[in-house]
């Protein structure tokens, strides 16, 4: 879920045009993952509108999987770095 997508109160007016949900539902998925009680014990899985899903092919690729680790590190460092000096 993205929280990007989600929209202020403030701009609930434009949601049927816009293409993007309202807040309430933005957080649906992530309010039900932390707290139904049937996700008790349960992680590691991908849960789009409140259902669990396949990831995508390139969510599961261990390529992009390193190559998000490297970038991570990078910038971790970079911004360490910078707040140092």
């Amino acid at each position: 879920m993205d929280p990007d997508v989600c929209l202020r109160e403030a701009s609930k007016l434009s949601v049927e045009n816009s293409g993007e949900i309202p807040q309430q539902q933005g957080a649906a998925t992530t309010v039900y993952c932390a707290a139904a009680p049937e996700m008790e014990g349960l992680g590691g899985m991908y849960f789009n509108n409140c259902c669990r899903c396949l990831p995508s092919a390139q969510a599961q690729s261990e390529e992009t999987a390193q190559a998000l680790w490297e970038l991570s590190e990078r910038l971790v460092q970079d911004r360490l770095g910078s707040a140092s000096g």
